[in-house]
């Protein structure tokens, strides 16, 4: 069981419940309690349910509930995506990682898509690197695997192209 920290000021109003939370222990101004591991799957299903965008490049709606997934903090509808993500934390992107390794087949695999991308977006190609191997044999890992088929497959279209329009390969997009 993983634990987190949440800020006396986060914290339900005396007398309500914690949710979910069975055992809370408080530490100083901060209360320490369980973090549910398929919190991430709970919140795409939610997402299904209640028919939020998570079409990747989507202009219209900006996507910000799965945004505020993604970044653990609001999203304003007037800020731009790209400022938004240069606040999500290294620490924050861990905590998604982990929460994919705990969706299952029945999670909607565009939500999977959507955080993979965004990820990847914010990160660059580290993320392959230093988070995305813990994905390895789980349903989120075969999605990513699935995305990286589908891009090499687009990268060689690209590249028959160019060689048809005779563009020299320093030239290539890549």
């Amino acid at each position: 069981m993983s634990w987190h920290f949440v800020p006396k000021q986060q914290r339900p109003l005396q007398g309500t419940c914690c949710c979910v939370y069975l055992f809370c222990w408080e530490i100083g101004s901060e209360m320490m309690i369980p973090k549910n591991k398929k919190w991430l799957d709970d919140e795409l299903a939610r997402g299904v349910r209640e028919r939020w965008c998570m079409r990747l490049g989507c202009t219209t709606c900006g996507c910000y509930q799965m945004i505020e997934i993604l970044t653990g903090a609001p999203a304003s509808g007037s800020a731009s995506i790209i400022r938004i993500l240069d606040n999500m934390t290294w620490e924050r992107a861990e905590e998604v990682t982990d929460g994919l390794r705990y969706c299952g087949v029945q999670t909607d695999a565009n939500g999977v898509m959507w955080m993979l991308f965004m990820l990847w977006s914010r990160w660059g190609d580290c993320v392959h690197e230093d988070l995305f191997p813990v994905l390895d044999g789980t349903y989120a890992g075969e999605v990513l695997e699935s995305m990286r088929i589908h891009y090499a497959k687009r990268q060689e279209r690209r590249r028959l192209h160019s060689v048809r329009q005779g563009a020299n390969r320093e030239d290539w997009l890549e």
